[in-house]
């Protein structure tokens, strides 16, 4: 909706920018700038922060009047994929350029978009390996208890064999057997106590 009077950026479709040799409609944060400067003439800016989100920043744009007055354009989250000061200072600018695009109306070719946004490759991490001792003394808490409890145990973490579990998961089982082991031996002492009463 257009209003007479009312600011307009200088395209509603990007500043066209060469790049090399080939034209291109990619605009960096200084031709977003520019494409917006116009709004200046008619008591309107802008201001930008940045915001945390979860897996990487946001940068929130506000349009500002000379009157005070401000009203949120809304969030833009990006992604930071390098943990590095140069992969949260490409995040902020591809946030900044892209705030103030969506804010303003604004379309441009996105080359450094698709590398910003990229995913960084994964490294899988091997599954921790569940340590000698704690499958030592699973194997001795499971004879102590007695039963079939490394049938019981592998159906409840839906695992082939206890040396698939994970370290937390040892330790719960663990705590557990050791729990059924005192409450056998309880269960033995009263047992005796009521026999030799």
């Amino acid at each position: 909706m257009n209003r007479p009077g009312a600011p307009r950026p200088r395209s509603s479709t990007g500043v066209p920018r060469p790049r090399g040799d080939e034209p291109s409609n990619y605009a960096d944060l200084s031709a977003v700038l520019a494409a917006i400067a116009p709004i200046a003439e008619h008591g309107l800016w802008f201001r930008q922060v940045p915001v945390q989100i979860d897996g990487g920043i946001g940068i929130e744009t506000f349009y500002v009047h000379v009157s005070g007055a401000e009203l949120s354009a809304g969030v833009t989250p990006v992604p930071v994929n390098k943990n590095d000061a140069q992969g949260l200072g490409s995040a902020m600018t591809y946030g900044r350029r892209y705030g103030l695009m969506t804010a303003f109306g604004l379309s441009a070719d996105d080359d450094d978009g698709n590398a910003a946004a990229r995913a960084a490759p994964r490294v899988e991490k091997a599954p921790a390996k569940l340590s000698d001792d704690d499958l030592t003394k699973i194997i001795q808490l499971c004879e102590a208890v007695g039963g079939n409890q490394p049938a019981l145990i592998c159906n409840a973490y839906k695992i082939e064999a206890l040396t698939d579990l994970t370290p937390s998961q040892a330790q719960a089982v663990i705590r557990k057997l050791s729990d059924k082991l005192a409450s056998k031996a309880k269960a033995q002492t009263d047992e005796k106590a009521v026999a030799d009463a």
